[in-house]
């Protein structure tokens, strides 16, 4: 099995990527930023910027991976009330690259996974504490709306276009490597600081 891990420059990505080639034995690949460094052994990384769609569609030619993970986001719902526009580019504009980038290329039909948000549910409705798939969303932020509508695109295309398309609504991660920008992180990381005096 070949994977193509996209955004794997990302704190999620490392751990998917170690996992796959170590645990699965799956020849794969990350694409990350130039800016990131990302060293799996046995895992090779390419630089992508899923904005730039013709270079989405040269790597899938290139690689034709069996599996596409689209990791690649902006996940800061912090940042994503500072700058909409650009959550809305990456969360949604690059989603749309990959997916349109897979149409593209004849007979190739790869398993797509596409990773949502528990932010997608929002505000949860009065006498409501658990969630299934089939909770209704109110998305609270501009981060957990181009979650939501990346995964409306990815139904839809799924259906229309015979894809096959996954999509999954991720809590939060957390673990060593987290950056602090997320709560769970900022938390560790303040207490390490008062601990260190």
């Amino acid at each position: 099995m070949k994977a193509l891990i996209i955004g794997g420059g990302g704190f999620v990505g490392r751990y998917l990527a170690e996992h796959l080639v170590q645990d699965c034995g799956w020849e794969t690949f990350l694409t990350k930023l130039p800016k990131e460094n990302v060293e799996v052994e046995g895992c090779e990384a390419y630089n992508l910027d899923i904005l730039d769609k013709d270079a989405v569609e040269a790597l899938l030619v290139r690689l034709k991976p069996d599996a596409i993970l689209h990791l690649a986001a902006q996940s800061s719902v912090a940042y994503s009330w500072k700058n909409p526009q650009l959550t809305a580019d990456i969360n949604i504009h690059g989603c749309l690259n990959v997916l349109d980038a897979v149409r593209s290329v004849p007979g190739y039909a790869p398993k797509i996974l596409l990773i949502g948000s528990g932010e997608e549910y929002g505000v949860l409705p009065e006498n409501t504490s658990l969630v299934s798939e089939t909770t209704p969303v109110h998305p609270a932020n501009p981060y957990a709306i181009t979650k939501l509508a990346q995964n409306l695109f990815g139904e839809l295309y799924a259906k229309a276009y015979d894809m096959h398309i996954m999509m999954v609504r991720a809590f939060n991660h957390i673990g060593p490597g987290q950056l602090p920008q997320f709560v769970v992180s900022d938390f560790c990381k303040q207490v390490a600081e008062i601990s260190a005096g």
